[in-house]
């Protein structure tokens, strides 16, 4: 578009060299300063227009980089966060673990209990049997010395009686003897007398003895009944005691054994409850932490729901402001340019009127020359303008309006100068109709190109929309893509983690089942020990029984 303005302005500058008419060169002075006005006041338009929209670009620009640091920002806490759920997962494993060790603790724990109390019944039993000897040997050794007794007793009796016959005899052949020797008849027949008398008294002495010994022997049976009686009631006292000793071995045993039970059964209580409290306590907590999580994720969802909508409405309110304000400034722009045009061309047709009027002959040749040097300085100015780079373009806008003010001053120095001369220009006042004819055809000229300079701006407006409204929708569709990839690890993660959750508690269900079967086992086979102990008990109480009754 500069090119195609440049090249008009170069072709009406070759017009005005061709014509030598004074009408001529001022309508080209005017043509001239018209065009490169209005392709300045185009230009910088532009140029303004363009650079406030790479401001509001650099303004979208940081916005989506504001945008995508929130969102590095949140993925940042999401990767902590879900850093975090791990390291509390694997502190529940651990706590896990540890209380699984524990459970096999106690397990050992009772096992060795049990290891304990089967050495402490083998010492019982071998106390028992100890007992058992104890008390047969002392019941052996309490008959052998009642035998003893006995046959030392009947040997005195046997001696005795032996002893007194013995005597008895020898007292009665001695008397024999001697009554032998006194008498014979008389004495045989006293004899006889005498020797029934003495049988009868024998007899009787035998009678006695014989009632004495059954007395005696009534008297030894008796002390044997007694005696029996007394080993009776020693052995029912020893049996007593035996019992005795059993039954408070067995009620120790029953009270360790239910005291056992009990301490077991409140340690298992405890140790239930206390699974159970911290099994609740677990479940609770990572209740709460996922209610937390599943929070946290609401509310990171209606963060990113609220700037989403936010960002939305700003971008959508950005477009229709950047679109009213594009639309307002072109509105004002074309305004501004029509009434600029406007009067610059009242202005123009007036001071050239004036200085048509006003002009001499006599400058004609100073004016084209000077027009010259002017269009050479204007030359060398727009091609500068054209090849300096955006950033200079304003200086050299600035610059060139200095010059146009400063050619305006001279202009105003000129037409002052001109003044005088106005009479003799009067007859040039034909030939500038027509040069203002010609005007008017330049300056349709003029505004078709600013209609197709506006054309170009609409169009690259719209091209600029369209490629910000491209790249809007490609953020979108990314962050989008990202939101959706997001909720669903956050989704997966939340069901990994409730996976684990109900792996874990039924590794500890499964945990608690075998301590349980654990336990059973070991109390049944407890119980089946006891009961073998207790037959065993039960056995060599029937043979000491048996073995004191045979006695």
């Amino acid at each position: 578009m500069a090119g195609s303005k440049f090249a008009d302005i170069l072709k009406f500058l070759d017009e005005v060299e061709s014509s030598d008419d004074t009408a001529s060169v001022a309508a080209s002075l005017d043509a001239s300063r018209c065009g490169s006005e209005l392709a300045e006041n185009v230009v910088t338009g532009l140029k303004r227009q363009i650079q406030q929209l790479r401001e509001q670009l650099q303004q979208q620009e940081s916005k989506s980089a504001a945008l995508k640091r929130k969102l590095n920002d949140a993925k940042a806490k999401d990767s902590d966060r879900v850093q975090q759920l791990q390291q509390d997962l694997s502190h529940q494993k651990d706590e896990f673990e540890a209380h699984a060790a524990r459970n096999l603790q106690f397990i050992n724990s009772l096992l060795s209990d049990k290891e304990t109390l089967n050495a402490k019944v083998s010492a019982l039993s071998q106390d028992l049997k100890a007992l058992e000897e104890k008390h047969e040997t002392k019941v052996r050794e309490i008959e052998e010395r009642h035998v003893a007794m006995g046959s030392s007793q009947k040997a005195q009796w046997a001696n005795l009686e032996k002893r007194k016959r013995t005597a008895w005899q020898e007292e009665q052949t001695k008397k024999i003897k001697e009554d032998t020797l006194k008498s014979l008849e008389p004495d045989i027949a006293k004899l006889l007398n005498r020797h029934r008398a003495e049988k009868q008294r024998l007899e009787h002495e035998h009678d006695e003895e014989v009632r004495r010994r059954d007395a005696l022997v009534a008297q030894k049976e008796r002390e044997m009944v007694e005696l029996k009686r007394w080993l009776e009631e020693v052995k029912a006292q020893e049996l007593g005691r035996k019992d005795a000793i059993l039954e408070e071995k067995d009620r120790d045993l029953l009270d360790q054994r239910s005291r056992m039970a009990r301490e077991y059964e409140q340690s298992l209580a405890r140790e239930r409850e206390f699974f159970q409290q911290q099994t609740k306590e677990q479940c609770e907590r990572f209740e709460r932490q996922l209610e937390y999580q599943r929070q946290q994720l609401r509310e990171a969802k209606e963060r990113e729901e609220e700037a989403t909508f936010k960002w939305q409405q700003e971008l959508s309110s950005e477009k229709a402001r950047l679109k009213t304000e594009k639309s307002s400034q072109v509105m004002q722009f074309e305004e501004q340019l029509r009434e600029k045009m406007e009067l610059e061309y009242q202005a123009k047709h007036k001071a050239l009127k004036e200085e048509v009027q006003q002009e001499g002959a006599r400058e004609l040749a100073a004016l084209k020359q000077q027009l010259e040097k002017e269009r050479d300085a204007e030359i060398e100015m727009v091609i500068g303008k054209l090849e300096d780079t955006v950033v200079e373009s304003q200086k050299a806008s600035e610059a060139s309006e200095k010059a146009w003010k400063e050619k305006y001053a001279r202009v105003l120095q000129e037409k002052e100068a001109l003044s005088a001369r106005e009479e003799q220009l009067q007859d040039e006042v034909a030939r500038l109709t027509a040069t203002l004819l010609q005007r008017q055809t330049e300056t349709e000229a003029c505004q078709k190109a600013l209609q197709e300079a506006k054309e170009d701006h609409e169009f690259a407006l719209k091209e600029l929309q369209t490629k910000t409204a491209y790249q809007l929708q490609q953020v979108d569709d990314l962050w989008s893509a990202k939101y959706a990839k997001r909720i669903q690890d956050q989704t997966e993660a939340i069901d990994r983690q409730a996976t684990r959750a109900s792996e874990l508690q039924r590794e500890l269900d499964e945990a608690a089942q075998r301590h349980r079967q654990a336990h059973e086992e070991a109390r049944q086979q407890h119980e089946v020990e006891l009961e073998q102990l207790r037959v065993r008990v039960q056995q060599a109480l029937g043979k000491k029984d048996t073995t004191i009754q045979e006695l």
